[in-house]
């Protein structure tokens, strides 16, 4: 008796890999613009628009109902976006603990600080000074 190889299941997934590419074809312009929407950047909605094709051909066995293509994709596109956004979230402060933190904290309002701070303003970029501005 043989061993099973992936060579076995190579043939069958191209096929199918083919047959999903020629189905999504004609959403792929809107995906990717949707995708560029989503992220204002061209190379992170590239980086979007081929994870969402990899995930949306890695999950069609997952599917118990037919789905409109359009709709399938933008959905996985969507979720992704939201996911990134949800990892790349800076963790939210509790009052209470930041309370305690100024509360234990020594004060440094001296003029050593203010030097200091004067120093590293000087320094700043144009964009970091902006930035700094908005906080």
């Amino acid at each position: 008796m043989t061993e099973p190889t992936l060579d076995a299941l190579a043939d069958p997934l191209r096929s199918l890999q083919d047959r999903y590419a020629d189905l999504i074809q004609t959403e792929r312009g809107a995906l990717w613009r949707y995708c560029r929407h989503l992220t204002r950047s061209a190379w992170d909605a590239e980086d979007l628009f081929q994870d969402t094709l990899a995930r949306g051909f890695a999950h069609l066995a997952r599917l118990y109902q037919a789905q409109h293509p359009r709709a399938y994709l933008f959905r996985i596109a969507t979720n992704l976006w939201i996911d990134q956004g949800r990892r790349l979230r800076p963790e939210t402060v509790d009052p209470a603990d930041a309370e305690l933190e100024t509360a234990v904290a020594p004060r440094t309002d001296g003029p050593a600080t203010a030097e200091a701070m004067a120093l590293l303003v000087a320094h700043l970029t144009p964009r970091l000074l902006v930035a700094r501005a908005l906080r």
